[in-house]
């Protein structure tokens, strides 16, 4: 029985890395995402996503360290995977892309009335960056879960309004400091007090907005005031998907949890944290599959230690 979906991207990339680059690997926010819901508690996640001919349903299941169900998969017989192409120049906060193949997105159209009908056990959504209506479409349809979503900046500049209609159908949402500059107009640095975000929260009915900084850590804001929480320290190959590593992984362990509160919100995020700094190891989720339970413990409880809170008051 699933408790939670992952909604996203799956395909191909090719990283150009500070001199060094990857062959041609598998990648995708979805893709990333998985893995660290696998890695929060062995769950096996729904994946909802588009694959075209040039990958099999099995071949990407062999990719990950746990069993997933691949019945929320789309097969495209016309089309290829997502593709993307990007390199990273001045630092891990940006990169530039090269070749983006997002055809197979552009047309995909889930079925999810028959998804949530099928899987009415789906208690967790997760949405990684995707287009932001079949992002709506999946949490009206999964109205009773808990759902946590995310965008791009690319996403941001061609749809902003639905971005924003997204995160009024979430329970938390996640942006990095530059989307949320972007949605609402304001710069949000590290350590901004907790009333400036408040009435966001309020009117959007967030549960929790969680703002990202790179390698500086977290933010998280909620409806009793904020905490931060900084990046651990691992040498960077490449930072694509630490983002969606951060965001399963918080995802994930609410699911295990099998619930939301303030104090499992410390913990998920310490441990998005942790695995944040797996991913950022090496090339597509090398590392991330392979470590330890072990390991990824002591990250989280290294992570939880570091939390610097602030109250509503501040």
């Amino acid at each position: 029985m699933e408790d939670i979906l992952i909604l996203g991207s799956v395909g191909h990339e090719k990283v150009h890395s500070f001199g060094t680059t990857s062959e041609v690997v598998f990648g995708g926010t979805a893709y990333y995402a998985t893995e660290a819901v696998l890695r929060a508690g062995g769950m096996r996640p729904l994946l909802v996503s588009a694959l075209g001919n040039d990958i099999s349903l099995t071949e990407l299941a062999n990719q990950f360290s746990g069993p997933i169900n691949t019945g929320g998969i789309q097969e495209n017989r016309f089309l290829p995977s997502f593709y993307w192409e990007a390199r990273y120049d001045t630092s891990f906060e940006e990169n530039t892309t090269i070749t983006l193949e997002n055809r197979v997105i552009n047309e995909f159209v889930p079925d999810w009335a028959a998804l949530a009908k099928r899987f009415s056990s789906i208690r967790f959504c997760y949405l990684a960056a995707f287009d932001p209506q079949i992002q709506l479409a999946c949490s009206r349809h999964f109205a009773k879960s808990f759902v946590v979503s995310e965008t791009l900046q690319y996403w941001i500049e061609r749809d902003r309004q639905g971005v924003l209609d997204l995160a009024k159908n979430s329970n938390g949402f996640v942006v990095t400091e530059r989307e949320f500059r972007a949605l609402w107009d304001f710069s949000v640095p590290l350590f901004t007090p907790h009333q400036r975000v408040a009435e966001i929260i309020e009117d959007f009915g967030l549960e929790f907005l969680i703002v990202t900084f790179a390698d500086r850590g977290s933010q998280v804001f909620d409806t009793e005031g904020s905490f931060v929480v900084p990046a651990l320290i691992s040498e960077t190959l490449d930072a694509t998907g630490a983002g969606n590593a951060f965001s399963g992984g918080i995802v994930g362990h609410l699911a295990r949890c099998g619930e939301y509160n303030r104090e499992q919100l410390q913990y998920a995020v310490a441990l998005g944290t942790g695995l944040a700094s797996l991913q950022v190891r090496d090339f597509s989720n090398r590392v991330l599959r392979t470590a330890s339970s072990t390991e990824t413990e002591a990250l989280q409880q290294k992570a939880r230690d570091s939390i610097h809170w602030y109250s509503s008051e501040v």
